[in-house]
């Protein structure tokens, strides 16, 4: 299985880490979560075509793997900008299929006691906690905007980015506890 999730600065249009947790099957048929590795894609010059070619590499490399993202963010991106790069149709129609929103399937088929069904809600219903607690989408857009600001001064660079690693890997990490937590509720 592969778990997929962009962090983005909405202001600039950059989707700036790609972030992708790789879960393989043991012998007995149960994936291992365990021995689970964690690949995140820095994007730092917005170059599509190049960003594309890195991540498409995962996708090829782990061929029929289905792919689970919570929400819409992972698979409109990767449709739009196979669209603009010419992707073949057949490969693009290919890679749709592997796509599995956990968000999509959570909210059609259960109601739970929450005031919303955002990853952070879902996950910590479930029992999953964030390295850093206080985290969040807008915090990790903080920690991305005040590297990029040291790398600009010709500081060192800040150590944020290993923060924003660290929050990408939490929120894969949350999603595959909320589609194990489906797999046991039967709801998936």
């Amino acid at each position: 299985v592969l778990i997929y999730d962009i962090e983005s600065d909405p202001d600039d249009q950059d989707d700036f880490l790609h972030g992708f947790l790789l879960i393989k099957r043991k012998k007995n048929g149960y994936l291992d979560f365990i021995n689970s590795k964690y690949i995140p894609i820095l994007s730092t010059d917005q170059n599509k075509a190049k960003i594309w070619k890195r991540i498409n590499r995962k996708f090829k490399k782990y061929y029929n793997w289905p792919i689970l993202h919570y929400g819409e963010t992972e698979y409109l991106y990767c449709c739009k900008l196979a669209k603009e790069l010419g992707v073949n149709e057949n490969e693009l129609t290919e890679l749709k299929k592997r796509f599995i929103d956990v968000h999509l399937r959570l909210k059609k088929h259960w109601q739970l006691p929450v005031n919303s069904y955002g990853l952070k809600t879902i996950g910590k219903f479930v029992g999953f906690k964030w390295r850093e607690e206080c985290a969040d989408g807008s915090i990790a857009l903080l920690w991305w905007r005040q590297w990029k600001s040291s790398r600009k001064q010709n500081k060192s660079p800040s150590k944020n980015l290993k923060k924003i690693f660290e929050y990408n890997h939490d929120d894969c990490i949350a999603t595959w506890n909320i589609t194990k937590w489906l797999m046991k509720k039967d709801g998936f």
